[in-house]
């Protein structure tokens, strides 16, 4: 498994960063150095060539030049640092400084240009100088002649090589100190992101009152906090559902199976009990059973989604007639009148779950309602719905019609129901994309509705 950490991943790239940019930015330092220190260099050297060509001129085709101002701009032999050499324009020697005696260039002359022309030369003793080279014209002379001028650049290559070097210290050093700084930055800033790790993994499910301390967290994970909170909450809340959800099923089967023992347990010691009432008594209580299992079953493979809907064309008139028949005899049996309104003749959606809806809404209105009461049955494209009068239900009972096994003694008739029938409705209509709503006027007429936007 690839487990990838923000830790390490923030850890390489700051480093990475770090061992880039140092660098960089040292090197631009020593460019930048450098290019001021040659400028200051190349600088001496206009001085000092502008120097000698004012120093120079040509007296009866004969070149001459000043030597105190050859003395004085540092050309003398004794300061063998300073070196200048000129040359006629078919490029014959006419001037060189005492300093350059014998020496001459390893590399090829540079081009001459009127401007000034800055390179690095080597003097045939090994010495590295910089030199500049230009055309130049003596006082009272033809133009054209040659002027090479150029100093010794040992010292301004002992400079940069030390500056260099410290920059290299620098940067080692500064890459050292960034890199326990970034450390340091990154451990105390994921702290929260370690605490809250921690807690999340000390969360036992199972156990209430579980909560994140969200006020001590920073801003940045106050939301995750939060969310954490309310899942939390909401994963108890299931948990608590599906122990009553248990605890009631098993009570619903415990029932039905005592009465089906004390029958069995009659007919067993006195035979001659069995008779054809008690047969037929047996066989409704199984009857209530495998209706309650059958229930049962269809919202385990809701809650499991194990049942996809199978989108067909449904006649709902004749469904809703069939489902209406189911309960005729119940309507019947309390004076309640039902009023139907179908506004839609076929729908494209799954019959099984349609028809669950319908026959749990109807059912619920008929057998909840009063006696001679009305029912009211709207059904349209886009919804289904139930009206009924429901004089013993408040409004802080609404939320928890849909909830599984739930049921209001006060509000309930003399037959027995197993308090699913809502829940049913509701899971079905989730499979089918819809919603369900309940109301309560101040009539006490409970709206049951199930849409679809």
């Amino acid at each position: 498994m690839n487990m990838s950490s923000i830790r390490g991943h923030l850890t390489k790239t700051l480093c990475l960063l770090a061992a880039v940019i140092l660098p960089l930015a040292g090197l631009a330092v020593y460019l930048t150095a450098r290019a001021s220190l040659v400028s200051q260099f190349d600088a001496l050297l206009m001085a000092k060539a502008s120097a000698l060509a004012a120093a120079s001129e040509e007296d009866d085709d004969e070149f001459e030049i000043d030597r105190e101002i050859v003395e004085f701009a540092g050309f003398s032999s004794s300061q063998a640092v300073n070196y200048f050499i000129i040359y006629t324009p078919d490029g014959r020697i006419v001037a060189r400084s005492p300093s350059f005696g014998r020496l001459s260039f390893k590399e090829p002359l540079p081009h001459f240009y009127q401007a000034p022309t800055f390179t690095f030369l080597e003097l045939s003793d090994g010495r590295h100088v910089r030199a500049l080279s230009q055309l130049f014209n003596p006082q009272e002379g033809r133009s054209g002649y040659k002027m090479i001028i150029a100093a010794t650049s040992g010292t301004l290559e002992k400079t940069l090589k030390t500056l260099g070097m410290v920059l290299v210290i620098v940067a080692l050093c500064g890459l050292g100190v960034a890199l326990g700084v970034m450390h340091i930055t990154l451990k105390r800033g994921f702290r929260p992101l370690d605490q809250l790790a921690g807690q999340v993994q000390n969360l036992k499910i199972g156990q209430p009152d579980q909560q994140l301390d969200t006020a001590a967290l920073p801003q940045e994970l106050h939301g995750i906090g939060e969310k954490l909170n309310e899942l939390m909450d909401r994963v108890e809340a299931s948990l608590a559902r599906e122990r009553r959800f248990s605890s009631h099923a098993a009570h619903e089967l415990r029932t039905p199976l005592a009465e089906l023992r004390s029958m069995l347990e009659l007919i067993h010691d006195w035979p001659d009990e069995k008779t054809p009432e008690h047969s037929a008594e047996m066989i409704e209580v199984i009857s209530e059973m495998e209706a309650l299992l059958e229930k049962l079953s269809m919202l385990a493979k809701s809650d499991a989604r194990a049942h996809a809907a199978t989108f067909t064309t449904v006649q709902v008139k004749a469904l809703v007639e069939s489902v209406l028949a189911r309960h005729d005899q119940n309507a019947i049996a309390k004076d309640i009148s039902l009023n139907t309104s179908i506004n839609v003749g076929v729908l494209h959606t799954d019959e099984v779950f349609y028809a669950a809806i319908l026959n749990n809404l109807i059912g619920n209105a008929v057998s909840h309602a009063p006696r001679h009461t009305l029912v009211n049955i709207e059904v349209s494209e886009k919804k289904i719905r139930t009206s009924n009068q429901a004089p013993n239900l408040q409004q802080d009972d609404l939320p928890k019609l849909f909830e599984r096994f739930w049921r209001k003694s006060s509000s309930r008739g003399v037959e027995v129901h197993s308090g699913l029938g809502l829940s049913i409705v509701q899971a079905c209509a989730q499979m089918l994309g819809a919603e369900c709503h309940a109301s309560l006027n101040k009539d006490q007429v409970l709206t049951l509705e199930v849409h679809w936007s």
